[in-house]
């Protein structure tokens, strides 16, 4: 992936997705991205411009701060063992984007509870560990 593709990207799903989660919060809509390139590229933030989005970076190496990381590796995981159970080697992307939806509406409400409420102890970890990695 590089900017260009990114800021197609962007334009092509970012309003979508941002109106589906509602109207913006304190006149803003969000963005976190993970400080990768193709993300921080001149094309890429003229796109989020576009589409009213205001990017927060996330530190590099900080993913014990960032619980929507955990997530993402819950999902990644179970669409693992859905390729491999199913015997998926090809699919569209819209048959890929509805596994996704599928994945995300099946996440127990308690996973995501649990993650949020870990925020707490995983600060107070990066704290004590003096800003090296924890066990999150």
């Amino acid at each position: 992936m590089d900017g260009p593709f990114f800021a197609q990207f962007i334009k092509e799903h970012f309003r979508i997705a941002f109106a589906r989660a509602g109207p913006k919060q304190k006149g803003r809509r969000l963005f976190i991205m993970d400080n990768d390139p193709c993300q921080t590229s001149k094309v890429a933030m003229k796109a989020l411009e576009d589409v009213e989005a205001e990017m927060h970076a996330i530190p590099p190496c900080s993913p014990d701060l960032n619980p929507i990381e955990n997530m993402f590796h819950l999902v990644k995981n179970d669409l693992q063992r859905q390729a491999i159970c199913e015997n998926i080697t090809a699919e569209s992307f819209s048959e890929f984007e509805k596994r996704i939806l599928n994945t995300l509406d099946k996440t127990s409400v308690d996973v995501i509870d649990r993650t949020i409420d870990s925020m707490f102890g995983r600060i107070n970890a990066v704290i004590k560990s003096k800003g090296f990695r924890i066990k999150y």
